[in-house]
């Protein structure tokens, strides 16, 4: 009859019949293999991962201060590439680093109450992170003798205009006490002609040649001809020129090399444009640092 009920179970709760093996072709004998199975075992009260004994992070919830130092550690390795691409040395990007730590921290401040840090914190904020970044490698270069122009550090920027840049440039400047007044120490770099005494000595030169090598140097950073230029490098070019007038005085080019980190033909170069600056000789250095215009 129609909806007549089987009394008996039909659901069998036994195992699986065959196990499906190579020697299993559907016999004539597909006897049941092991135990049975209570499928209520396999059942779980939680839908979805189980995230038990996981920390917020690792299930991708993070909290305000780590939100904050992965954002300065991002703009830390863009400042460690951009050093490579403007070619500067590991202490030019550490310069970069502390000095935008101190924007960073301006930028990322709640609790603004004087003044003079709500309209840094307004500037700071109107600008993106990669200008600043250019900004601030604009003024450690440049406050190290080894500037970089805009238009080179704009170059190697991929979502920042030149216009930008020049704004965040003065922006900087605008609070220079605060960004770069810390850096004061850090900026300070030994000239050329004090580098050139003490290696002139360290090779055991006379005295004489070092003194000669020195004001050379002097005016060489005073026509700004080797503006951007390692100090080491110029030092060494100048103490070429000097030697010129020295005949018989020969330096071996593995010494050379190891007092000024450069090789004697990158320093012969830096020699010649020197010399096309009209600094030929110590006589024509001399010349050139008594038009110096004397400070009244």
């Amino acid at each position: 009859k129609c909806g007549t009920v089987v009394q008996r179970g039909i659901i069998s709760e036994d195992a699986e019949w065959r196990d499906f093996k190579d020697s299993d072709r559907r016999g004539g004998d597909p006897n049941r293999v092991g135990q049975k199975e209570d499928a209520g075992a396999i059942l779980s009260t939680v839908v979805g991962r189980t995230d038990i004994g996981m920390n917020l992070s690792t299930r991708g919830v993070y909290s305000a201060e780590e939100r904050r130092a992965e954002r300065l550690q991002r703009a830390n390795v863009e400042i460690r590439d951009l050093a490579r691409k403007l070619k500067l040395k590991q202490r030019h990007a550490q310069f970069v680093i502390e000095m935008y730590k101190r924007v960073f921290d301006v930028r990322e401040a709640t609790d603004v109450k004087e003044s003079n840090e709500i309209t840094m914190k307004k500037d700071f904020n109107g600008l993106s992170v990669e200008a600043l970044i250019g900004a601030c490698f604009y003024w450690a270069a440049k406050k190290t003798n080894v500037a970089r122009t805009i238009r080179d550090i704009s170059a190697s920027l991929t979502e920042i205009t030149h216009r930008k840049l020049k704004n965040a440039i003065k922006r900087i400047l605008k609070h220079k006490h605060f960004v770069l007044g810390p850096m004061k120490a850090a900026f300070k770099v030994t000239q050329p002609s004090q580098i050139v005494l003490r290696k002139a000595n360290m090779l055991k030169l006379r005295i004489s040649i070092g003194q000669e090598a020195a004001k050379i140097a002097e005016a060489v950073m005073l026509t700004g001809c080797m503006e951007g230029k390692p100090p080491d490098t110029i030092a060494g070019a100048c103490l070429l020129i000097a030697l010129e007038g020295y005949e018989g005085v020969k330096i071996n080019d593995e010494l050379l090399q190891a007092a000024f980190d450069a090789k004697r033909k990158t320093l012969e170069g830096r020699a010649r444009e020197i010399k096309e600056s009209g600094i030929s000789n110590y006589a024509a250095a001399l010349k050139k640092l008594e038009s110096k215009p004397k400070k009244k």
